[in-house]
């Protein structure tokens, strides 16, 4: 595997996935969106992490003498426009690494650096005592 990454032309699966999505239509793209936005919702819903950080850290906020549900829902507005900025700053700075990494020179180093780390484990392993 290290001597094949080494020997690599700089064809990697970043740049196949791009082409990918040039070629599909914008029905079938409308439907995996739909598809992972509810999926997204659905896990998100779900998932028991969500609701115990709520109960745990939302009750230090609440004024008990005001309107306890409306307070909630205040602070989950908040909650969840922090998570949307959150994911968005992500999603920006993995977009400008993605167009990094498509750089055949970046791609040539990642694939040598690659190799060599891959040999460099394989002679490693032959070379290693075993345990009786």
């Amino acid at each position: 595997m290290g001597i094949k990454a080494w020997l690599s032309k700089g064809s990697s699966p970043i740049e196949l996935s791009g082409k990918e999505n040039e070629v599909g239509t914008t029905e079938y793209s409308n439907k995996a969106h739909k598809s992972c936005f509810y999926q997204g919702i659905l896990t998100d819903l779900l998932n028991p992490k969500t609701l115990i950080v709520y109960m745990t850290l939302m009750p230090q906020f609440i004024n008990t003498n005001g309107n306890i549900i409306f307070q909630l829902c205040i602070l989950a507005a908040i909650l969840m426009a922090l998570a949307i900025v959150w994911f968005i700053i992500v999603v920006y700075v993995l977009n400008i690494i993605r167009k990094w990494f498509m750089k055949p020179v970046v791609q040539n180093i990642f694939n040598k650096t690659t190799g060599v780390t891959l040999v460099f484990i394989g002679v490693r392993l032959a070379l290693e005592e075993k345990a009786i």
